[in-house]
């Protein structure tokens, strides 16, 4: 019984003895907030609507690509149903086999190029992010922020402190567009 009772007086001892002391701590500066809406910073800008429009494109050229493909693949299975009348089960089989594997190569080509879509996006997405990022540290100095937060994050906020329409501004006159790298060329 006494054991308990002294482990708990030791841990209350402990804790005291590092607690620190009232007033000791150092005063934290006020925080000066400023808000960015980056939904509309990826929405309105030029540089996020380059992105959108070239990954668009690849999107189209892919989808192009796979539907021919696809449409070849339907016309050789239909073409392996004609002779299946006329050819052995061995043949058949054997056809049937390399017919199932040009699917499985094509449902392998769709699953590449869309990875290397994504990462293609997200490359240039990286870009746009860190030079939003230098963008934002000057204009947090400019209108005297020393914290920053994003308008998701918030249920109200007076419209005096969103620097998101500036960060746009700055944003589209320091980079316009950002190219977006050929997925193909991506290993």
């Amino acid at each position: 019984m006494l054991k308990p009772i002294f482990s708990f007086g030791m841990a209350l001892y402990l804790a005291a003895a590092f607690m620190p002391v009232v007033g000791q701590a150092e005063k934290l500066a006020p925080a000066n907030v400023a808000v960015l809406n980056s939904a509309k910073v990826l929405r309105e800008s030029k540089p996020a609507k380059s992105i959108e429009r070239q990954i668009d494109a690849y999107r189209e050229k892919y989808r192009k690509e796979t539907a021919a493909e696809e449409k070849e693949l339907r016309n050789q299975q239909a073409r392996l149903r004609q002779k299946q009348s006329v050819m052995s089960k061995e043949a058949f089989a054997k056809e049937t086999v390399k017919f199932r594997k040009q699917q499985d190569q094509l449902t392998r080509s769709v699953r590449e190029r869309s990875a290397r879509l994504k990462a293609s996006l997200q490359k240039a997405l990286y870009q746009l992010n860190n030079e939003l990022l230098a963008i934002i540290s000057i204009l947090s100095v400019q209108v005297g922020a020393n914290l920053i937060i994003d308008r998701k994050e918030l249920v109200y906020y007076a419209k005096a402190i969103d620097i998101t329409d500036q960060a746009i501004k700055e944003l589209n006159a320091k980079l316009g567009e950002i190219k977006v790298k050929d997925p193909a060329k991506i290993k």
